[in-house]
């Protein structure tokens, strides 16, 4: 996974960078909300933000707020504060877990293992007997050759796959594909598309219930 760590506390944030790096993970740290905010576009595609809320200046939970067009990443939260409100609001911002300073730094370890296994429960699934889907490299392949699909289209996928089985729902879908009250017809476009990619059969249909990927 790609993390980034937004941790006023240097010596917190260099631990945590560097735990997460002898782990495998690709990680990014920062001090403040203004830092990362001008160098995002530059990281691409991030699974997990690590987010401190008594941050200098923009604090943790307006972050969040801010971080609009990342809403199919993951977010953890780390704190001080205690009280219940302050996690209320985390959680009903999207917050994935949050965790009361002070911490032993692998037990921050153990929780991003728990969402890792969450958004990749495993790096590559098979569906329909022809395709394979790859949630780190976000290809799709059948018979080993990639069907190229747009940021929408991947997120439509992704969110299908990750709930294999079970009808997503329409409001679901707005949510996690577009972050906004889509209309209809576009949902309805956007799986035009997706099928003359990879046919009919696929993606079922519920009339004005939702999607799905048997």
């Amino acid at each position: 996974m790609v993390i980034t760590i937004i941790e006023d506390n240097e010596s917190l944030n260099f631990a945590i960078k560097l735990l997460l790096e002898k782990n495998g993970y690709k990680v990014f740290g920062y001090k403040t909300a203004d830092e990362l905010i001008d160098d995002i576009s530059n990281i691409g595609n991030i699974d997990l933000f690590i987010i401190d809320i008594k941050l200098p200046g923009m604090n943790g939970l307006e972050l969040i707020e801010h971080l609009r067009l990342y809403k199919n990443s993951s977010y953890l939260i780390i704190s001080s504060y205690t009280d219940i409100q302050h996690i209320s609001q985390a959680f009903s911002l999207g917050c994935d877990d949050y965790i009361k300073k002070p911490f032993e730094i692998e037990e921050l370890l153990i929780r991003i293992e728990k969402i890792e296994k969450t958004r990749y429960p495993q790096c590559k699934i098979k569906f329909n007997n022809e395709f394979v889907y790859d949630f780190q490299t976000k290809i799709l392949e059948k018979d080993m050759k990639k069907i190229m699909l747009s940021r929408i289209e991947t997120n439509f996928i992704e969110i299908l796959l990750r709930n294999k089985g079970k009808v997503v729902s329409l409001d679901t879908i707005r949510e996690k594909v577009w972050e906004n009250d889509t209309p209809s017809n576009t949902i309805s476009a956007t799986i035009y598309r997706i099928r003359n990619k990879i046919g009919n059969n696929v993606i079922l249909t519920f009339r004005d219930v939702g999607y799905m990927i048997q």
